[in-house]
């Protein structure tokens, strides 16, 4: 990483002239022959969306085991990789200011896009001083500036403050500079100035999926608010954005369909990503990485099969052990009650109760005696889809399980062929039952306990959900949200930095370790194993991660974190 004063601007603004030529080169991008029109404007926003492109295998929220996403449910209880590669950095333990694991070196590779934060704002000035109309301008320069938030709430969630250029820097781009983070103040100065100006300027509903929209940056400001712990102000968001259901955003009945293809751009879709099924093989990535062998035939594994749902037994512990308990034992049953999970501790024949569990359990995994893509699945050793593979047992489990589990939600499964036919199913990033959560949320902290009830429950309350309310209250009330929170967010990427921001992760992630099912079916028998071979850890320290050392080599500026010196 260069720490130059920054020269890009959003399409490479850059002159070209020539002592031997006299002629114009109209191939060339430069602020004297682009940001002329409103086509010229479009196109240099649509530059900025391509950051977030989650077909890309090197984007931020790629749909793949390096995405910001990914990174973070791995590090979990939700999600287990299968790739022996990888088994000590998905888990944090190993974590250090230089690394030479894929998964950390993607992440720090991150660290470097601040980057797009002066080309953003490079964009923002190109748009104010173009001559085109006033109505143009305000449209692209709210969305660069939404943009612009998007990727610093990216970064600050990973980062902390990182460095920003200033207009003066940008202004003079053949100085050579070093740039210091900013300061926690100036942070917030710059998300509320570019997302109130995108809230202030954007359209309700955009002309196209995938653009941004006054929801969709009040959202993104509502979202670093909560990380910065602003509920007053997060609260006060929500509250606008509650103002919008019926109008632009409502819940959808059936909890399926948000994330199906036959729902795209369905009212509780807030912001979304498209994946091209056209495109490079990258496009909707993670399809492959989640798949059954069956996929699409029974004896030919067309995925490499990366990742599973684990299972452990919310009651494995002594009572007070506060380690978190698995996704799959936070389901309730369809009358809102814990299922007692004690038979199934060693081994069993008896079938476990998922036909009692609530619905949201059955959208989103794939479990042995459901149907999937119009088959009875029988994930067991001796079965013929989703077979069972023992820890660790080879490098890629292809289609194979070791939990007795796979991930359904989020995948197509009118897809016949992943390698040749990728999904075009986006990744639904933002979504109104996060508004209702995040409001129920502050309003907690804020000591507004009827508010915060009244928000949780009508996201239990959807109307093929319909699960009764919940009127507990202090930290029982929190412990419910917890839960509510990591079922009806989950694999969407939001539970490990959920944990980091409640500064629970080093209590629940800590000396623990995942565990699943390896059936049997023959005998119909249940025996629960151990996944993960090793405790999984989780310091205070990793809280915050820690500047790259090659950034602190090359900019004499940016000082690491106290925690990693």
């Amino acid at each position: 990483m260069k720490t130059m004063k920054y020269i890009a601007t959003a399409l490479m603004l850059l002159s070209m002239t020539s002592c031997e030529l006299e002629r114009l080169d109209y191939t060339e991008i430069s602020p004297e022959n682009f940001f002329k029109t409103e086509t010229d404007l479009k196109l240099a926003v649509n530059s900025l969306y391509y950051d977030f492109n989650p077909g890309d295998f090197k984007a931020v929220y790629s749909a793949d085991y390096m995405g910001y996403q990914v990174i973070g449910d791995m590090t979990t209880d939700v999600l287990w990789c299968c790739w022996a590669w990888e088994s000590d950095e998905l888990y944090f333990q190993q974590w250090y200011a230089t690394v030479g694991g894929s998964i950390q070196n993607h992440a720090y590779s991150n660290f470097e896009r601040y980057n797009f934060l002066s080309k953003a704002r490079n964009t923002i000035r190109r748009i104010e001083n173009s001559p085109v109309s006033e109505d143009a301008k305000t449209l692209y320069s709210g969305e660069a500036k939404a943009l612009r938030g998007w990727m610093g709430l990216y970064l600050y969630d990973m980062f902390g403050p990182v460095p920003v250029a200033s207009d003066e820097v940008l202004d003079d781009p053949q100085t050579f500079v070093y740039l210091p983070r900013l300061t926690e103040e100036e942070y917030d100065a710059m998300m509320e100035a570019d997302l109130r100006d995108a809230i202030r300027d954007l359209p309700e509903v955009a002309e196209a999926r995938g653009r941004m929209t006054k929801g969709a940056a009040r959202m993104i400001l509502l979202k670093y608010y909560m990380i910065k712990g602003y509920f007053d102000k997060a609260e006060t968001l929500a509250r606008e954005l509650l103002e919008m259901e019926g109008r632009v955003y409502s819940l959808q009945p059936d909890y399926n369909y948000i994330f199906s293809k036959e729902g795209i751009g369905n009212n509780e879709v807030i912001l979304q990503l498209a994946c091209n099924n056209t495109a490079s093989w990258y496009s909707n990535y993670m399809t492959a990485e989640v798949l059954p062998a069956d996929y699409p035939w029974a004896e030919k594994a067309t995925g490499w099969g990366g990742y599973v749902m684990p299972w452990d037994f919310y009651d494995t512990f002594e009572e007070g052990d506060l380690r978190l308990k698995n996704v799959v034992t936070a389901y309730t049953n369809k009358n809102g009650e814990k299922i007692d999970w004690t038979p199934w501790h060693g081994i069993t024949d008896e079938t476990p109760p998922y036909d009692q569990l609530e619905p949201r359990f059955a959208a989103t995994v794939i479990y042995r005696g459901c149907t999937w893509k119009g088959k009875k699945m029988d994930c067991s050793l001796d079965g013929k889809n989703g077979v069972f593979m023992p820890y660790r047992e080879q490098g890629t489990s292809y289609g194979k399980t070791t939990t007795g589990y796979f991930l359904r939600k989020l995948l197509d499964e009118t897809l016949t062929d992943v390698k040749n036919g990728k999904s075009a199913q986006p990744w639904v990033e933002i979504r109104y039952a996060e508004v209702l959560l995040n409001k129920a949320e502050a309003a907690y902290r804020l000591n507004k306990i009827g508010e915060a009830q009244s928000a949780m429950n009508e996201v239990r309350a959807r109307v093929k959900v319909n699960l009764p309310g919940k009127s507990s209250t202090g930290e029982a009330w929190f412990k419910d949200y917890r839960n509510e929170r990591k079922v009806e967010l989950a694999y969407e990427g939001h539970l490990f930095w959920d944990m980091r921001r409640w500064e629970l992760a080093h209590i629940e992630y800590n000396n623990y370790r995942t565990h699943g099912f390896k059936i049997i079916g023959a005998t119909n028998t249940y025996e629960y194993v151990d996944c993960d071979g090793q405790d999984r850890k989780f310091i205070k320290k990793l809280y915050v991660l820690p500047v790259p050392s090659e950034e602190l080599k090359n900019n004499s500026l940016i000082e690491q974190y106290d925690e990693w010196k």
